[in-house]
């Protein structure tokens, strides 16, 4: 926090929306004019989840700033599926997907080409994590996880584009609120690269 202004900033304060996730330390009680203080905002690593907080500074006769901070906590001890073989999993179908490099690739085509699990079980706040990226940094070009029911209608869709992935590394991203009537998972790509995919279970 940095007072920019010409007299004292008194009464400060920094409030978080969800204090219990995000906690804040070092807020100092009035700044002199010219002025500055770093203040810590700490996260929960053992909430499991996508996590948000609205941070709110406020002061004597300051508007108040609101900004909000995200984070993202893995959940451990998932099972598996990778393409370290360079092969397609037993009993999936694809239609373009290539594989090398210990990754499946998909490439250019009028109809993005997809890869189906077979029949798989999702219970009541089950997660996923899918390890993912882009051939080019571009919001053209998208990995979409989609999830189908028991007659291949989409109930569920994730499209991760460059909002959440690059095409320097593979970007971890969970994948959470999958309804219990996905029995299939398919992933579109359109200049994609997947890794690794955790938490499938048939």
């Amino acid at each position: 926090i940095a007072n920019t202004g010409k007299a004292t900033l008194e009464g400060i304060s920094v409030t978080s929306s969800n204090s219990s996730v995000f906690a804040i330390s070092g807020v100092p009680t009035s700044l002199a004019a010219g002025e500055s203080q770093e203040v810590t905002i700490t996260m929960d690593a053992n909430t499991v989840g996508d996590l948000y907080s609205d941070i709110t500074v406020s002061a004597t006769d300051m508007t108040d700033v609101v900004f909000t901070v995200t984070g993202t906590v893995l959940p451990t001890g998932l099972s598996v599926i990778d393409f370290e073989d360079n092969l397609l999993p037993a009993r999936w179908e694809n239609t373009g997907w290539t594989f090398s490099n210990g990754a499946a690739y998909a490439s250019y085509s009028p109809s993005p080409y997809t890869m189906t699990t077979p029949r798989v079980v999702v219970s009541d706040g089950d997660l996923f994590v899918i390890k993912a990226k882009l051939e080019y940094y571009s919001s053209s070009y998208y990995v979409t996880v989609k999830g189908l029911d028991e007659n291949d209608n989409e109930v569920y869709s994730r499209k991760l584009s460059d909002n959440v992935l690059n095409n320097t590394s593979y970007n971890p991203v969970l994948l959470s609120n999958v309804p219990t009537t996905v029995k299939k998972f398919q992933f579109v790509g359109y200049y994609g690269y997947i890794d690794e995919i955790q938490g499938i279970t048939y």
